[in-house]
């Protein structure tokens, strides 16, 4: 058996194989197995490795990196562990199994190097739990990732669902340890991963599958290594707060000049409060005067950007295979170009994903950038099979060639793209806004899934529209979720009008640091970020939460506090204002499906 250790030793990986020459993977915590013995394997053109192999060497080494991203849960990022790697052979084609063991979970893997590309049929990673082990998982299957997260346990999963495809990130606790289960550094080099389940014994064994979408086999390099299988283990603490899927994502090497990328928040008026009801949602964003008051507004919150979404362009009517759905710009673009560019607002261009699937159609990112605009919103990917994942990295690179940072809708999951692809700065993949009525339940859930990855565009209002939710839940989300570019949803005039505004206005660009400060995946969440030496902390709940807060994490001295809690009204907020030290608590309260926001500044 080889074994690499965390760090600070409370983690382990272990690789075996049996008899017949199956790889074996298991994970322990402070000397307890959390996933015991699974098999590992690929089956390929060139040759089966699921058994039969032959061990021939291994090797250890530390990774010790420190890296910095423009959006993430903080800016600047260790990746610490050891690493194993364990060589094999079968048939003269050599395999090998990397593992990493660090002090917030473990990854591994598969390498494979052949003579000429080939074809990966199957991969067979495989993972036990418990039968009466909860997991917190999609409800329905969308490779874009707008689903809702529901409680299972496995073997009710297995049970009652059992073609189910569960989709990663999903949560699962075994004992007193919270496992996050995922993976990182996936790219056009493979496609995305789903898990079945059957029973196995009194377990629960999890098998891997390719995405639905991925139809036959995956075409790999001849060198060919895999997105890394990845697992956060620990507390809820370690799931909110763990970078691992940014530590084992490739750094950027390309040698572009990425000062173009500048994180900011950002005014949208696709979802806008004061338009009239039943009005086109393209028409919309092809008004001059919705342009102008949403710059303005951007301008006087103190936010950098202002996303033109569907419509900002006109349809083509000429050959749309060849040149896309959508052509050229507007004849009053302009107009809106140089009112942006006079009130120094940054353009975002929304586009769908299909208007850039060619090396023709992308030439109209450097006309973009050469008409003021500095991104893309791009939108409708909605698959995470091979070639729709080489077709996002070729949309990156092809904006970094020309300076333009990106915003992915219609996309799946994090994966540490904004590592590897530092102009990539946030991704949606979740059940948000634009869905219209959110749940609180589901938002929780998915602050210890889907968020806990990576960036997300919940596209928050700033009041609610429905009576589920409380104005303490719409302003909550502000902290709760983040993302390089934050998008706020509501309409210009709710902005100004609402006193709990004030605590959007200059919204922090990044965070230093993030905090998981309460909560579990079924009742509430508490997250506090930290930008410079000002503290945002925001929290949402299901049932009524009444909580006196420590505030240990702020740094010495005295601390100006606004909040802005729950009442009894779902539309108003109480505030309150006092100074405070670390040695103090405040008392929050969050009503049912309600929330609040709280930001603290030193005196």
């Amino acid at each position: 058996m080889l074994q690499a250790v965390s760090p600070d030793n409370t983690l382990s990986v272990s690789l075996s194989w049996n008899e017949n020459g199956t790889l074996l993977w298991s994970v322990s915590k402070d000397g307890a197995v959390i996933l015991p013995a699974a098999a590992l394997g690929l089956k390929t053109g060139v040759g089966d490795f699921t058994a039969g192999l032959s061990f021939v060497s291994s090797s250890e080494r530390p990774v010790d990196e420190t890296y910095e991203v423009n959006s993430s849960k903080k800016k600047i990022c260790r990746s610490y562990s050891n690493e194993l790697r364990a060589a094999f052979t079968k048939d003269g084609v050599p395999f090998a199994v990397t593992v990493r063991a660090a002090n917030d979970g473990a990854a591994f893997r598969y390498e494979i190097t052949a003579p000429a590309d080939f074809a990966v049929t199957e991969e067979t990673t495989h993972f036990v739990l418990p039968a009466d082990a909860p997991v917190w998982c999609n409800d329905s299957y969308a490779e874009w990732y707008e689903f809702n997260y529901k409680k299972y346990t496995a073997a009710a999963l297995n049970a009652d669902e059992p073609d189910k495809q569960v989709q990663m990130p999903f949560l699962t606790r075994v004992g007193d340890v919270w496992l996050q289960i995922s993976e990182s550094n996936l790219s056009g080099a493979y496609c995305g991963l789903t898990y079945g389940s059957e029973a196995d014994g009194a377990d629960v064994r999890f098998s891997s599958r390719f995405a639905a979408t991925q139809k036959g086999s995956v075409q790999v390099a001849a060198h060919f290594v895999s997105p890394w299988r990845t697992v956060i283990a620990g507390g809820l603490d370690t799931i909110v707060e763990s970078t691992l899927i940014t530590d084992l994502a490739d750094p950027c090497t390309d040698g572009r000049d990425y000062s173009f990328v500048k994180p900011g928040a950002c005014a949208w008026s696709w979802l806008d409060g004061d338009r009239p009801h039943g009005a086109d949602y393209s028409a919309w964003q092809a008004d001059t005067a919705v342009f102008k008051r949403f710059i303005d507004l951007a301008v006087d919150m103190g936010w950098q950007y202002y996303i033109m979404d569907e419509g900002w362009q006109p349809k083509n009517t000429g050959d749309r295979d060849r040149d896309g759905r959508y052509l050229g710009v507007r004849e009053n673009f302009p107009e809106w170009r140089d009112y942006a560019r006079e009130k120094g607002i940054g353009l975002f261009a929304w586009c769908d994903h299909s208007d850039l699937n060619t090396p023709h159609k992308r030439e109209r990112l450097a006309a973009w950038k050469r008409d003021g605009i500095v991104g893309i919103k791009v939108d409708f990917f909605n698959e995470e099979n091979q070639a729709k994942l080489r077709l996002y990295n070729d949309i990156y690179a092809a904006c970094a060639d020309v300076g333009l940072m990106v915003v992915a809708h219609g996309a799946n999951k994090s994966v540490g793209e904004e590592r590897t692809y530092p102009n990539v700065l946030n991704k949606e993949g979740i059940y948000g806004q634009e869905q219209g009525s959110v749940t609180p339940a589901n938002s929780i859930r998915a602050a210890f899934t889907r968020y806990a990855v990576g960036n997300t565009d919940f596209t928050e209002y700033l009041l609610p529209r429905q009576d589920n939710v409380t104005a303490g839940f719409q302003l909550g989300m502000s902290a709760v979720y983040t993302g390089g570019v934050h998008c706020f949803a509501d309409g210009a005039s709710q902005y100004r009008t609402a006193p709990q505004a004030e605590l959007l206005k200059n919204f922090p660009p990044y965070f230093d640091e993030t905090r998981f400060v309460g909560g579990t995946p079924d009742d509430y969440v508490i997250i506090a970020r930290r930008y410079g030496a000002d503290w945002f902390v925001g929290g949402i709940a299901n049932g009524d939460v009444r909580q006196t807060l420590s505030l240990d994490f702020l740094g010495d001295g005295a601390y100006d506090l606004v909040l802005y809690d729950d009442t009894d009204d779902y539309r108003t907020l109480a505030r309150t204002a006092s100074r405070v030290t670390k040695a103090d608590g405040v008392g929050v309260h969050m009503a049912a499906n309600g929330g609040f926001l709280m930001k603290l500044t030193p005196a």
